[in-house]
């Protein structure tokens, strides 16, 4: 009986059953299910904040553009159209007359309209990317981000040309006002736009 209990204590284990071996074929499809997951993924994020960006800095375009506050000299608040100054109750406006506006002023306005037609072109090119239609050999992506460049080119210069053109008339109570921080907020955001359409042009390729 003793002899017995030792032997089976001595018998070994039953060995593990082999680890399940899959066909080459289905560990490929597999790895490339993965891969299209992950590369759907990073679309889907490119696309999202390329569009979020290039709304963004459009709408920031637009308000500053069309917005009264580039200067502030005392209550006096400047835009790129015209000038305000307070009332008894609210603020009375003027329109610029076109013979005595400064020659700066018209070209800030040109490139900022330019800016805004290129930043719109980008931001619908981008919403459109989210729909499967192609517009014979144009890659949507592609030509949003070069227009977000241009945009943000122009947008450079409109407001390069403001501040070097105003920048000698400071005084203590002369400032810029918020739209000429949210046209200098739109370039940035522009110049981001084209960083995301760029990847994201490339990622469509390679999925394709």
């Amino acid at each position: 009986m003793p002899t017995l209990w030792i032997q089976s204590c001595l018998i070994a284990p039953p060995p593990a059953p082999p680890p399940l071996l899959l066909p080459f074929w289905v560990k490929s499809k597999v790895h490339l299910a993965s891969v299209t997951d992950l590369t759907v993924l990073t679309m889907l994020i490119l696309q999202i904040s390329a569009v979020v960006s290039a709304f963004i800095s459009l709408l920031l375009t637009l308000i500053a553009l069309g917005s009264d506050h580039w200067v502030l000299i005392g209550n006096l608040n400047r835009g790129l159209w015209k000038f305000c100054r307070p009332s008894a109750s609210s603020y009375i406006c003027f329109t610029y007359s076109m013979d005595l506006e400064p020659d700066s002023y018209h070209a800030t306005r040109a490139f900022l309209f330019f800016g805004m037609i290129a930043g719109a072109i980008s931001c619908i090119g981008l919403c459109c990317t989210f729909f499967p239609f192609q517009l014979g050999s144009i890659s949507k992506t592609k030509s949003s981000a070069i227009a977000s460049l241009i945009a943000a080119g122009c947008v450079l210069i409109a407001m390069a040309t403001f501040t070097g053109c105003l920048t000698p008339q400071r005084s203590s109570e002369w400032s810029y006002g918020w739209s000429f921080g949210l046209g200098w907020a739109s370039f940035p955001l522009f110049l981001i736009t084209g960083g995301l359409a760029f990847p994201l042009d490339r990622a469509v390729s390679t999925a394709a």
